[in-house]
């Protein structure tokens, strides 16, 4: 099983996370990207501050609690995906 997040206005545009640190890459980026600092981002979620600088840090993993909170402040959106139902060149490398 691999994660993927979507952007819910355009489905076509997604991560396929394979790493803690490319879901950290990702939901920095979108933070970014929407122009949003970590406090903003934190006070919009109802979490503190320091999780979201820690998880960007990589000094934390967030749980999935945490996650469905960021995600659509973010516009984003999660979806769990079979491996076993994608064409052998599809498949993502597991954790």
């Amino acid at each position: 099983i691999s994660l993927n997040i979507y952007q819910k206005s355009f489905m076509s545009s997604q991560m396929i996370v394979v790493s803690p640190s490319s879901l950290v890459a990702w939901v920095k980026g979108k933070r970014l990207e929407k122009g949003l600092s970590q406090a903003e981002l934190a006070a919009s979620a109802g979490v503190p501050q320091p999780t979201i600088s820690n998880f960007e840090r990589g000094k934390i993993n967030i749980t999935l609690e945490t996650l469905y909170k960021l995600l659509p402040v973010l516009g984003l959106t999660l979806a769990v995906v079979d491996l076993h139902e994608k064409a052998a060149d599809e498949k993502t490398p597991e954790w």
